[in-house]
């Protein structure tokens, strides 16, 4: 019997606690005179719990009703409120949806956390080389000698002509090493993949994607066993990989369609010599660029430091086998997370804790709003407190309201994240990983749904407890002398966080658009105004340069040139903010000391390039002293030309003209000096080395300069199929474009951050207006004693705004502090500019002064226009 009624008593906590403390008593004595079994002791406690939920169901709809009747009679105040929490609410929905898709969703490998990606790095000094490649022997010799590896696989994405049912397509082919699935810890969706030992490994076997297996073979099963072309060669397919799955690489996740076994010597790596016109006798190359992305898993219990330790005692052993005098190979080991989202990462949590911001300024509007709100509604409250009304019921009506504009605020931003999604994406750096996965999913509601309640507590609890804790009487009096003034230490602390937010947001933009205006005025050396790249793959299918190579991409040159709309063309081997290739090189003086073997100094280090002759003219870069190349200059002629910056590091106050190279076996005279170019906005000009194109390396360039853009690829692609039906696809690019992405990252930043420092500034501006409007409106019977005792317009209008700039200075100073520390977050995405760059923090003190003074420039006008005789008679 006790326990029965001790449950009683909990289930009678479904009620409010205005009832149960009245009726108590009296429902649990009714309940002890009814007696009964269990089964009457069960119906009771349903009926006391089932009166208990309508009544607090009827309670919450009379004061929605209520609410929503009261907010219905206030439009401009209610359509502020939902406006503002809609914009931060979309604004937060959107950021958290990319940061969710591209961050936070954890990867499709087995056990993250000890998959590691490897690759090479270009040490500091020498001239800035590719990033991430290193060549099979170097991963079949970590796989062996390495003691902290369960696991070296390697990878290489490449685009293939593929061929189903008779139909050709184009696929991102992936070969990979035969235990790569194994090392990231992968099933197959159906089938199996590659086996390492056995007539299996030996036979032409291939995985497809989930998403060509579907699109392809509409799902089936039967799909096991089938022939697949891949390049003019018959394949297997023995496998469907699962969906989703990714290959990591550097800085990113790649889709592939369809992946092939590696074949052993590496498949891509490419050996270089440079400078050796005679193919038949062999040069010590000056370096190797290799396409393989070495994938390690680190034995459980190894440290990643430990792993790095083992990997460059790997690496020295492979330094040490080499005979070539120059040749190092620097590996970095780093954890998968972070090295495919460490920039990305870095990206999206500064745009994260600034839209968190603008929701901060949003919470602290509302909160400003309701305090007005609240002064003005003063004489409602006091009356119902008067009536009988509780505290608490004061409370939960007035969070009521809030929760109702919160949820229509969150409805609405729902939707305009929804709308402006694609928008936002565009916004974002292509290489962003799993960008494409962005949607509005379950977990951006549930962070809806947080953001909601979020806002009720922070705007809502201070305004509703400050009105429910105050005395009627006290109410009565606070109506009848209009307090709202814009000396309320809470309205003034509100004021100030909103505009402290938003100047740590304008600075952070403002330091970016710096930075950006800098990396825009940067002399790059030549014009790229019209200036389109065709890179070729070698002309001869899949082979090395044959004797020939020269003589067709100078024959392609030639037609290009003829083009319609082509003022020139000229070959490189190497071409200014294209990356495709890096040759760098030792160099040697004659007459001096020739460097140790095996010792590496990136001091002694320069890029090489061949170059046709009119290459400079077409760039427009200048010959500073001496001659540049002609026709007449044949490759086999030992000159060369070098720019300012080699001139710099190996003839520091000398005279570089004239003098000799020793590369290999050749002795290579200066004939010129030309002008710096540079291959990187943000890096200074590298030396550099200009040889006459004989057609030695690979992989060649042709510059073309041209005033149309439109259909130049179409023309282009047509020219190289005619020449060379069995070519590869060549790429077409604008150099001008391929220069201006050198900033895209800070540009990318400036537009997302921008955008919204842009609305916090909007936010806290509209905050400022909010409050100045109602708090000079709640003073107009003050102003009108003030006029009627002689006070001049000008002198009303310098008050009210002179108290707003007064709020504002104290949340610039507040926000002074606050962005000394928040520009560090920046610090790696600015060129030449000081986090704590003064000209910046003064304009956008300036700025936000002079925004402050605007927007209380209205309801200071219309405060001076109080006439005095009407506001006499205000309230």
């Amino acid at each position: 019997m006790r326990i029965g009624r001790a449950l009683l008593g909990l289930l009678l906590f479904a009620y409010p606690s205005e009832f149960r403390r009245e009726y108590r008593a009296q429902i649990l004595s009714d309940l002890e005179e009814r007696g009964g079994g269990a089964s009457e002791a069960l119906r009771a406690g349903w009926d006391v719990f089932a009166g208990g939920i309508a009544m607090r169901a009827e309670s919450l709809w009379r004061d929605l009703r209520y609410a929503a009747r009261s907010l219905w009679r206030a439009p401009l105040f209610t359509f502020v409120v939902v406006g503002t929490l809609a914009l931060a609410i979309a604004a937060n929905a959107v950021v958290f949806s990319i940061l969710d898709a591209v961050v936070l969703q954890p990867l499709p490998y087995a056990n993250t956390s000890r998959l590691a990606l490897l690759w090479s790095v270009t040490p500091a000094g020498a001239p800035p080389g590719s990033i991430g490649a290193v060549s099979m022997p170097v991963v079949r010799a970590l796989a062996h000698d390495t003691k902290t590896f369960s696991g070296v696989a390697g990878s290489s994405l490449a685009m293939a002509k593929i061929r189903i049912d008779g139909v050709a397509s184009s696929a991102r082919e992936m070969q990979v090493t035969r235990n790569y699935f194994d090392v990231l810890g992968i099933r197959p969706e159906l089938g199996r993949f590659f086996v390492q030992r056995g007539s299996l490994a030996r036979s032409r076997a291939l995985v497809i994607s989930e998403k060509l297996w579907r699109r392809d073979y509409a799902g089936s099963a039967d799909v096991l066993g089938k022939p697949l072309a891949v390049k003019g060669k018959t394949y297997t397919i023995i496998g469907v990989a699962p969906g989703g799955m990714l290959d990591p690489t550097v800085g990113s996740l790649g889709t592939a369609d369809l992946w092939t076994v590696m074949p052993r010597n590496g498949g891509n790596e490419v050996t270089f010599s440079f400078f050796s016109s005679k193919r038949k006798v062999p040069q010590p190359p000056a370096k190797r660029e290799f396409s393989v992305f070495p994938i390690v898993r680190v034995r459980s219990g190894v440290s990643m430091r430990a792993a790095q330790a083992d990997a460059n005692r790997v690496a020295g052993g492979l330094e040490r086998e080499s005979h070539a005098p120059g040749t190092s190979l620097h590996l970095r080991v780093q954890r998968l997370s972070d090295a495919v989202f460490h920039t990305s990462r870095q990206l999206l949590f500064i745009i994260f804790a600034a839209v968190v911001g603008i929701l901060l300024i949003a919470c602290a509007n509302v909160a400003n709003l309701l305090l007005a709100r609240g002064d003005a509604r003063a004489g409602e409250l006091a009356i119902r407190t008067s009536l009988g009304a509780s505290a608490r019921q004061v409370s939960v009506q007035l969070l009521t309201e809030l929760s109702l504009l919160a949820v229509t605020g969150a409805f609405i931003g729902v939707v305009t994240a929804w709308a402006v999604l694609p928008a936002a994406l565009a916004l974002m750096p292509a290489n962003l990983p799993r960008l494409d996965s962005t949607h509005i999913d379950d977990a951006a509601l549930l962070y809806v749904a947080f953001l909601v309640i979020l806002v009720t507590v922070l705007a809502g609890l201070a305004p509703a407890f400050s009105r429910a804790r105050a005395k009627p009487a006290d109410a009565l009096r606070a109506a009848g002398k209009n307090r709202l003034e814009g000396g309320s230490h809470l309205r003034v602390l509100l004021v100030a966080t909103e505009v402290a937010i938003a100047f740590t947001l304008v600075v952070c933009s403002g330091l970016l658009l710096r930075s950006l205006v800098t990396l825009s005025n940067v002399s790059i050396g030549f014009d790229a105004r019209g200036l389109h790249v065709v890179s070729l793959a070698p002309l001869a299918a899949n082979g090395p340069p044959g004797p020939g190579e020269a003589l067709q991409a100078q024959r392609l040159a030639q037609r290009l040139r003829a083009l319609p709309g082509v003022s020139g063309a000229s070959i490189a081997t190497m071409v200014p903010f294209d990356h495709t290739v890096t040759m760098t090189g030792v160099v040697q003086i004659q007459g001096r000391p020739a460097a140790p073997a095996n010792r590496f100094n990136p001091q002694q280090m320069s890029a090489f390039t061949e170059i046709s002759p009119g290459y400079l003219a077409l760039m427009h870069i200048p010959v500073l002293r001496g001659r540049g190349f002609t026709k007449d200059d044949h490759p086999s002629e030992p000159i060369v030309l070098v720019n300012e910056a080699f001139v710099k590091r190996f003839f520091p106050g000398g005279d570089a003209l004239g003098q000799r190279l020793i590369f290999g076996r050749k002795a290579l005279q200066i004939v010129g000096i030309v002008g710096d170019t540079r291959d990187s906005l943000t890096q200074a000009p590298h030396p550099l080395v200009y040889q006459v194109f004989d057609g030695g390396m690979p992989f060649s360039q042709i510059v073309l300069r041209t005033r149309r853009d439109a259909t130049l690829a179409r023309d282009v692609l047509a020219t190289v199929k005619r020449l060379s039906p069995g070519s590869t696809p060549v790429e077409v690019q604008s150099l001008q474009q391929m220069v201006m992405a050198g900033a895209a990252r800070t540009r990318s930043s400036l537009e997302l951050l921008g955008m919204l420092a842009g609305i916090a500034l909007l936010l806290a501006l509209a905050g400022i207006y909010s409050v100045v409007s109602y708090s000079a409106q709640r003073r107009y019977h003050e102003i009108g004693i003030r006029m009627a005792l002689g006070a001049r317009p000008v002198g009303v209008m310098a008050r009210v705004v002179g108290g707003a700039v007064v709020q504002s200075a104290i949340g610039i100073a507040a926000g002074i502090v606050v962005a000394a520390f928040a520009t560090r977050a920046l610090e790696s995405r600015l060129f030449e500019t000081s986090p704590l760059d003064p000209a910046t923090f003064a304009a956008v003190v300036a700025l936000l002064l002079g925004c402050t003074a605007l927007a209380a420039f209205v309801p200071a006008w219309r405060a001076s226009r109080v006439d005095p005789t009407v506001s006499l008679r205000y309230e």
